[in-house]
């Protein structure tokens, strides 16, 4: 026997415990994760502006769409949102994060700004958020489902 099969055969125990310990983490890992967070599932416990999310995905196959596409909407926020007079105390540079439902029907439901911002700025958003006109629906496995929508917004003021 030369000295690598000598050290080999002394290593043989530890590598097989290694190799155990990596293939349990592996298998808990991947338990919790399809336990607590499927790829199409929304968080169930918790709930989102006091609804029930059970039945709110995040990420469906078919997402929902703005009529006309992306481009469409960011032109319909930027000729609708009129920011009220700001004082100097308010500051809206930088991003805003918006969070709403569209449902199986297309509309916007329960809009939330999740970015602290004034009051009026705030329910200016809102205002043309829920005033947007009716989405595709996002579905999944051919049928229409409800989807949570995260929207941050960039704001410049000039």
């Amino acid at each position: 026997m030369n000295i690598f099969e000598i050290k080999y055969e002394c290593m043989r125990p530890v590598l097989f415990l290694y190799t155990l310990l990596i293939f349990a983490i592996n298998v808990v890992a991947g338990q919790e994760k399809q336990e607590t967070d499927s790829l199409y599932n929304a968080p169930a416990e918790g709930g989102f502006l006091g609804i029930d999310t059970s039945e709110i995905y995040r990420v469906v196959p078919s997402m929902p769409q703005f009529p006309g596409g992306e481009a469409k909407m960011f032109k319909y926020l930027v000729e609708n949102i009129d920011f009220p007079t700001l004082d100097s105390n308010d500051v809206i540079l930088g991003r805003i994060i918006i969070q709403f439902v569209i449902d199986e029907d297309g509309n916007v439901r329960n809009a939330k700004v999740n970015s602290k911002v004034a009051p009026d700025i705030a329910r200016e958003i809102l205002d043309v958020i829920n005033a947007m006109p009716l989405w595709t629906p996002g579905k999944m496995d051919g049928n229409r489902v409800r989807v949570l929508f995260v929207l941050p917004i960039y704001i410049r003021h000039d």
